[in-house]
């Protein structure tokens, strides 16, 4: 009697192990971790002109995003409707929709701070057993000065929602493509652009294209943005090619810049989930892009004629940054 009773205890015990133990992470939550994921671009607050003194103005805000880069991301759709983006798959499957983003940015990283806390969901995609799930909960950090709500002279309590995690935010201008291709049958190459056109017009597949500007407008621009009605090798050929027109006019003086937010960077995991909860974060509060003030040329020679002595030789000016930044 005493062997049987040991021996249900430690089935019960098993059984309840099982139940808590989370479900290992599925290939789209393992991808959409450690990658650049392009999102919808959000707007910034960032400083404005009218603050700087007399003789000075903002310097340009393509001054302001050092880094420049030319990012693919390969996005796709399980059949119950879940996104995942991570590395490029090679081959597209039968009934399976995939969206391909080719991204041309100009930007500056900002560090997003937010609360990481570890929860378990049962929700859609948990085993029918009850298994749990692992899932995050994202909470703003707000003390930080990149939020456009921190207030510096305001006392912050100490948060015991999670673990703090700085999440990479792509913040500036560039240009989108984006691809949405569904599969009808047998395989279709994603490698490239040109290969899923092919797909399509050999009767594999079916999509669409977009084309966009982030953070960039103007009457030269609107006139060369393309419309396309179709997905195609021609429009396809017709995006870049406006494309490539439209990155020459980024520092054009005519173009309007508006910085964006274009991206992030998930350090975290979870998935789609944890990537919405960002999003929805980075849409609630946002983030301050700061410049400096410039001192203009012709205030900058007025300087050197007023210190210099009568006769001397006067090199060139250049524009300097002012010693005190932008307010917010």
């Amino acid at each position: 009697m005493l062997r049987s009773r040991l021996c249900w205890f430690t089935l019960l015990s098993v059984l309840q192990a099982c139940q808590t133990l989370p479900l290992p992470e599925s290939a789209g939550e393992r991808n959409s971790r450690f990658t650049y994921i392009p999102i919808d671009p959000l707007p910034t607050t960032a400083s404005l002109g009218d603050s700087c003194p007399d003789g000075y103005s903002v310097e340009p805000y393509m001054d302001l995003f050092p880094d420049q880069a030319v990012r693919i991301a390969i996005a796709s759709f399980d059949v119950q409707g879940n996104l995942s983006i991570g590395p490029a798959a090679k081959f597209g499957t039968e009934n399976n929709i995939y969206q391909v983003t080719l991204d041309f940015i100009s930007v500056d990283t900002k560090n997003a701070t937010v609360f990481v806390e570890g929860i378990t969901a049962t929700g859609r995609g948990a085993a029918p057993s009850g298994v749990a799930k692992p899932a995050y909960r994202i909470t703003k950090d707000p003390d930080n000065p990149a939020w456009a709500s921190y207030d510096k002279n305001k006392s912050y309590p100490t948060s015991n929602l999670g673990e703090p995690v700085a999440v990479p935010v792509y913040v500036g201008v560039g240009l989108r493509l984006i691809a949405t291709v569904r599969v009808l049958k047998g395989t279709v190459n994603l490698s490239s652009l040109s290969s899923i056109t092919a797909g399509v017009e050999s009767g594999k597949a079916t999509g669409s294209l977009v084309v966009q500007t982030l953070g960039v407008s103007g009457s030269k621009i609107s006139a060369m943005l393309p419309m396309p009605s179709e997905l195609n090798q021609t429009t396809i050929q017709n995006a870049i090619l406006a494309l490539g027109s439209i990155k020459a006019l980024l520092f054009d003086p005519t173009t309007h810049v508006v910085p964006r937010v274009v991206g992030i960077y998930n350090p975290i995991g979870g998935g789609e989930a944890t990537v919405n909860q960002i999003v929805s974060i980075l849409a609630e509060d946002k983030l301050v892009v700061e410049g400096e003030c410039i001192q203009n040329d012709v205030t900058a020679r007025q300087a050197q004629a007023a210190s210099s002595p009568a006769g001397a030789v006067k090199p060139p000016i250049k524009s300097t940054p002012a010693k005190r930044a932008m307010p917010r």
